[in-house]
């Protein structure tokens, strides 16, 4: 089994962790200008890249069963969070496991400035792609690697109830208390 296979295994199984790292405490309001979503047309079972909509841009890959309740993971591009990088994720951890077509997996990246610094954005895309193609919200995995797995504990550290499990691999962990910790994972595993 390959260390891809293992993160994929790991994400899909649904394990918690520990752990902290963004910006400041508006880093996850979401843009209240946003109000109308516009879709593009779901293909099933392949990698879309969708520019030029609302939240955009992210890559999606959409679950090969129709499920209205289908599961989410959120994968968080590591640098600069670019197409580049959003497509490594993809290739490296995602592509080619046969249980990856159960979920909905949704890779926001950048075209201009680092994701790291676009987290209202990326929830923003979150509810975008929710409200687009369906899906549990309450089934919503974050995950990611580098900064995008900085990124993945900082959103769960500010918006548990966004997030049902956590994978994260950052590089650096700013400190944090248990306290605020035990406040963020509640009784997650």
């Amino acid at each position: 089994m390959t260390l891809a296979n293992s993160i994929v295994g790991v994400i899909l199984v649904g394990l918690g962790a520990i752990g902290v790292g963004c910006p400041s405490s508006g880093y996850v309001t979401p843009d209240a200008s946003i109000a109308k979503v516009t879709c593009v047309p779901a293909v099933e079972g392949e990698l879309q890249d969708v520019r030029d909509v609302t939240a955009a841009p992210y890559l999606v890959h959409h679950p090969t069963v129709v499920d209205p309740n289908v599961p989410m993971i959120m994968f968080l591009p590591g640098g600069s969070g670019s197409r580049s990088s959003a497509q490594f994720a993809w290739d490296t951890f995602l592509a080619g496991d046969p249980r990856v077509a159960n979920y909905r997996v949704l890779i926001p990246y950048s075209d201009s400035s680092d994701l790291f610094d676009q987290g209202p954005r990326a929830f923003n895309t979150l509810d975008a792609v929710l409200s687009c193609y369906g899906g549990d919200p309450a089934r919503v995995h974050v995950a990611g690697f580098s900064n995008g797995g900085r990124m993945a504990f900082w959103f769960m550290f500010v918006r548990p109830d966004r997030f049902a499990t956590l994978l994260g691999a950052p590089g650096l962990f700013p400190p944090s208390t248990p306290a605020q910790w035990a406040a963020a994972l509640g009784n997650r595993p």
